[in-house]
């Protein structure tokens, strides 16, 4: 992909070191300001998923092109922000979102290309992801310490935050652009998670209906249940498709269901070596190709902020016991001059605060327990 690692930047030694034992060429760093200062051209940005926005902004201001991981900002107006430091740098910001690059989501967005599919009218897309053990690790799997201590975003973000998992792939098939979502809140959240009394916790379930510009409709669900799953159904008008795993089924003009197994196209011995079902690759290969050929990837700042955007809104429209909610076009200025003030978020849960100081010496050793 005609990228080299020559720069690392992390506050956590253990991830500094992780780092250069990949990559012992290359300097790290825990400074930011150091790190950013450094001669390379390109950052892969894998902070906080609370603090993406600001933390882009930082790289456009240093001459840097962006590769953001989920989800692009936390509030509308750092949306905003964003796309406007995006436009005004002039350079390349892709998401990281992985999902739609697996060979059966690649292969039936090339049919729904060609038509096979006609005019999309529904799709059902879920991301669950019991994640309880997370809040209260590390990155690297190891227990937060000291025990009354907490993960600082794992424990307490809505699943609504992290939609673009389900999201991403009908995006990418049907090509389309989300213009409106309704969310109503699932109250009921599982054990281990700390409690939360003014917002949704993250350990519940969190789905939405999105309509698309064509008027179609699909339901997004995310959310921590008691059972992973990650099921893809999608229906035109011509035809319809559900993937289990890596294998597409399809039932075209009222036909009996047909079994698809995909293979990769061109480059696909490169991804088949990388994780998340070779999607790890093809993010990393539009983002070179975009800023080495100026081809655009397909998540570029406008879908990524729309993406991110139809996320945040699912979880006010819960907050508001089902308020619908219109989704700005970020291209547009008189959309985005709706939003720019808008700091409504989630509110972020003290993460030295999962119990009382009073019990902090028999709460030492939680997250190891």
């Amino acid at each position: 992909l005609n990228i080299d690692v020559v720069a690392g930047c992390d506050y956590n030694p253990v991830m500094r070191e992780h780092f250069i034992e990949h990559n012992p060429d290359a300097i790290a760093t825990d400074d930011a300001e150091e790190f950013l200062k450094m001669d390379f051209d390109a950052v892969l940005l894998a902070t906080y998923a609370t603090d993406h926005a600001g933390d882009a902004v930082r790289c456009f201001e240093a001459g840097k092109h962006v590769l953001s991981e989920v989800t692009s900002f936390h509030s509308m107006a750092e949306g905003v922000r964003l796309v406007e430091a995006a436009e005004k740098s002039g350079l390349v910001y892709n998401l990281a979102e992985n999902y739609p690059w697996s060979k059966a989501n690649m292969h039936l967005a090339d049919l729904w290309r060609e038509g096979v599919f006609g005019e999309f009218q529904y799709a059902e897309y879920e991301y669950l992801h019991n994640c309880r053990e997370l809040a209260y690790t590390y990155i690297d799997g190891k227990p937060v310490q000291p025990g009354w201590k907490v993960h600082y975003w794992r424990t307490w973000a809505n699943f609504h935050y992290y939609n673009t998992h389900s999201l991403g792939p009908v995006m990418h098939i049907t090509n389309l652009r989300p213009d409106r979502v309704v969310s109503l809140p699932c109250e009921i959240a599982l054990p281990g998670f700390p409690p939360r009394e003014s917002m949704l916790s993250m350990g519940t379930a969190a789905p939405s209906l999105i309509t698309f510009e064509n008027g179609g409709l699909m339901r997004n669900l995310m959310g921590a249940t008691m059972r992973d799953g990650h099921e893809k159904r999608i229906w035109g008008t011509h035809g319809a498709a559900s993937i289990h795993g890596e294998e597409l089924e399809l039932t075209l003009g009222g036909s009996a269901p047909l079994s698809v197994t995909p293979e990769w196209g061109k480059l696909g011995d490169l991804a088949e070596k990388t994780g998340h079902g070779g999607g790890d690759f093809w993010v990393l290969y539009q983002f070179a190709n975009q800023i080495l050929n100026g081809e655009p990837g397909f998540f570029d700042i406008y879908r990524s902020a729309v993406c991110t955007a139809t996320g945040i809104l699912a979880f006010r429209s819960a907050m508001e016991n089902g308020a619908p909610y219109d989704i700005p076009d970020f291209r547009s200025k008189e959309d985005r001059d709706l939003w720019r003030n808008d700091d409504f978020a989630q509110e972020r849960f003290p993460v030295d605060g999962c119990f009382p100081e009073q019990h902090r010496d028999k709460a030492a050793r939680f997250s190891t327990i």
